[in-house]
């Protein structure tokens, strides 16, 4: 029963949101989505947020939260993992911490990104929850069995039954889980046995995009993104040895720029090769975007949407990028032909693109109107808002 003084009223419209990584600065796609999500969201619902203590750096660009979001941190030394649940201690008492924290604020709802849906599988005070995994991870750790070694591959299978028992007991337990791309959705439902398994894709900031007039004077292709991370550090890899020599043949004077965040020493080393740039810990890549001719996305494992695409899409970039890359984006005629399979056909693409300043123009903008209209946060808000309103709302209709 509902009480006199309105207090359940408020509440049904107060979210608890719990994020396993920082917030502040956003320097990879899982904090860009939640800055995202939460900036929209919290135009209609109060909104308290669960996050560990904001890191140090520059943010990328990313749309800064409201400030009527309230801030809370997790206890020092027990935040969870951006991934799976924590060790058994630490999940005990993150439990605890949010059991007080639900008594106290009382919200109606709550919205678990990667790595903290734990918290709602066997705990009855949480109120009704939608998981946001993003990507999931048992098909990046799938996809990333190809290129394991021997040495490797025992622990990798035993990441991957841990993930296949996490992701299968959160698609089953929460009213509805949500992933960036179509591909991650499939995967989940399967493991799950559930269609509460909802897409909902990434989203950018789309500004007013430079004039093409800011390319770089040599033509020029780039490809960023977190460098420690294994599917940018084998796209890498593979884009300086087998698709860049074919490329560089093709268009003389051509560079090569791999920029982005922690490169490993593999990824360093590429910058012996002929044409080839490592820019490591650019403090916003949108510096190094904007000098593109052609932006690239040769990922061959991994899983979600990639957000080095839109950020390129909203600049008017035109993109050359592979079909497992293209997971959860919107394409159109303009954009279509440039998703390649395989190297050969990869590099003809970028060929084309650097020889013909209005192909890169036409492409350019229809991939910019693609981030306006498709992936905007506005949009991935509302679908969101939906789902925690239906999650609300099952108790009483069951």
């Amino acid at each position: 029963m509902a009480s006199t003084d309105g207090t359940d009223a408020r509440s049904s419209r107060r979210l608890l949101a719990i994020s396993a990584v920082p917030v502040n600065p956003g320097l990879d796609g899982y904090a860009l989505r939640v800055r995202g999500l939460l900036s929209e969201l919290a135009k209609r619902w109060s909104i308290v947020l669960l996050a560990p203590a904001d890191g140090a750096g520059a943010a990328r660009p990313a749309p800064r939260l409201p400030d009527g979001i309230e801030r809370r941190t997790f206890p020092q030394g027990i935040a969870p993992g951006p991934v799976f649940p924590p060790p058994t201690d630490v999940a005990s008492r993150l439990r605890a911490f949010v059991r007080e924290l639900v008594e106290e604020t009382r919200p109606g709802a709550a919205l678990l990104w990667s790595g903290t849906e734990f918290l709602a599988l066997g705990e009855p005070c949480l109120p009704p929850a939608v998981a946001d995994r993003i990507d999931s991870g048992a098909l990046t750790v799938w996809r990333g069995l190809r290129s394991t070694g021997l040495r490797r591959m025992p622990g990798a299978l035993s990441t991957l039954a841990t993930a296949i028992r996490h992701e299968r007991a959160m698609v089953r337990r929460i009213p509805a889980t949500v992933v960036v791309g179509e591909d991650d959705a499939r995967w989940l439902r399967r493991l799950g046995g559930r269609a509460s398994v909802h897409v909902v894709p990434n989203g950018v900031l789309v500004e007013e995009p430079p004039a093409l007039a800011e390319e770089h004077a040599a033509p020029t292709v780039t490809f960023t993104g977190v460098l420690c991370y294994r599917p940018n550090v084998e796209a890498s890899l593979r884009l300086a040895g087998e698709i860049w020599p074919s490329i560089a043949a093709a268009v003389p004077g051509a560079r090569l720029v791999i920029a982005g965040r922690e490169p490993l020493p593999e990824v360093l080393a590429l910058g012996s090769r002929p044409g080839v740039e490592i820019h490591a810990d650019v403090p916003d890549l949108r510096s190094v975007l904007v000098q593109a001719w052609v932006c690239v996305a040769p990922m061959w494992s991994g899983a979600g949407i990639k957000n080095k695409v839109l950020e390129a899409w909203a600049l008017a970039k035109p993109v050359v990028l592979s079909p497992m890359a293209a997971n959860g984006l919107a394409l159109d005629a303009a954009t279509a032909p440039y998703v390649a399979g395989d190297v050969a056909r990869f590099a003809e693409r970028v060929v084309t693109l650097l020889r013909s300043a209005e192909e890169r123009r036409k492409v350019g903008l229809a991939s910019r109107e693609i981030a306006l209209r498709h992936h905007g946060w506005p949009g991935a808000a509302d679908r969101i808002e939906t789902l925690l309103e239906r999650a609300m709302a099952a108790p009483a209709a069951g």
